[in-house]
């Protein structure tokens, strides 16, 4: 059926329709109009893919607003909820295989990108909100991220532990994080003491830094770890990293050089280790500072001329450094291994 529109009136009869109105034909044919899509109700604005995707994110999902201006959604699945970012890849999988499941077709990458930055501006009218990665500290209690596929977490307080399914605060994950052992009661961090080879002193160092680390606020420690080959350097700042913030792979890093890979590493790790620091520059020693005690950085946003992104974090780290490292920079308080107590690294791990 064709109608012909002149100065916002329609004429002529078409299949038994009188003469209406521009907008009684939209009415009759329009906007109003409604059919089922694949279980998808198609009316109005929804008529077109993009819409369809919007207001399927918006029914399965609650979007947030980070303090940092991040756009998020918390996804319902499988009984438990996962934060995407909006502008990550596990958004856009997940929302472009919803679509198939629900309607049987394939949605265009146009219509895909065009519902996010829709979804992206609906989230930025919600009030901001403190997103956390791992840990997250409210003062009398403390929530750490279990990393696991069920979503769930530890609450620490004054009265002791207790798995909950679900944190009352809204935690993210990268790709490379992994799972938490599952926890059980009783025990004592003194019997790890015999996979150290460290000094007493050291040791008390080492435990210390830890137990700062897990309480997710800062400041934190700069550990250095140092002493002679075979001394377990590596495995030193391995099993901090492992028990308070495992990561699928490459546990031990370099030292960052720039401060775009500084935060960027900041971001996608709450505990940062690093191996074999051979060199500490002036900029990479206020950046340890800066990561250790709190502080930002602020930088244009790419493909813009006004928008700006804020890097603000608080991490502990744990830098291994080189034998050859001794008085070029000025690490906090480092931490000695002796060598007359070694343990082989396959002894250490199976023992662990």
């Amino acid at each position: 059926m064709a109608y012909g529109c002149f100065g916002g009136r329609c004429s002529g009869k078409h299949d038994g329709i009188p003469r209406k109105a521009w907008r009684d034909v939209r009415v009759h044919f329009g906007d109003t109009a409604t059919e089922e899509t694949g279980g998808l109700e198609k009316t109005g604005r929804d008529r077109s893919p993009g819409g369809r995707l919007v207001k399927m994110a918006l029914s399965a999902c609650e979007l947030i607003r980070s303090v940092e201006g991040t756009a998020y959604a918390r996804v319902a699945i499988d009984g438990h909820r996962e934060t995407m970012a909006l502008d990550g890849v596990r958004f856009h999988d997940w929302l472009c295989g919803t679509y198939y499941e629900t309607t049987g077709a394939t949605a265009k990458a146009d219509h895909v990108r065009q519902a996010i930055q829709v979804l992206r501006h609906q989230a930025m009218k919600r009030p901001k909100q403190a997103v956390y990665l791992r840990f997250a500290n409210l003062g009398d209690t403390i929530y750490w991220d279990q990393g696991s596929d069920r979503w769930d977490a530890i609450e620490i307080g004054k009265d002791g532990w207790r798995l909950v399914a679900e944190a009352p605060v809204v935690f993210r994950r990268t790709p490379n994080t992994a799972a938490l052992p599952i926890p059980v009661r009783g025990g004592s961090m003194d019997e790890l003491r015999p996979f150290f080879g460290s000094t007493e002193e050291g040791w008390m160092l080492l435990k210390g830094a830890i137990l700062a680390a897990a309480h997710g606020e800062g400041p934190n420690f700069v550990v250095s770890v140092h002493g002679e080959q075979g001394s377990a350097k590596s495995w030193t700042c391995r099993f901090p990293k492992r028990l308070l913030d495992p990561v699928g792979a490459a546990e031990l890093d370099r030292l960052p050089r720039d401060e775009e890979r500084w935060a960027t590493t900041a971001r996608n790790e709450y505990l940062l280790a690093f191996d074999n620091v051979s060199r500490i520059t002036d900029d990479q020693s206020d950046m340890l500072c800066r990561l250790a005690t709190g502080g930002g950085e602020k930088r244009r946003k790419l493909y813009t001329d006004d928008d700006q992104v804020v890097f603000d974090y608080k991490r502990p780290v744990f830098p291994q450094r080189h034998p050859g490292l001794y008085g070029a920079a000025r690490p906090a308080r480092p931490l000695p291994l002796d060598p007359a107590a070694r343990t082989g690294g396959e002894e250490v791990r199976k023992g662990a």
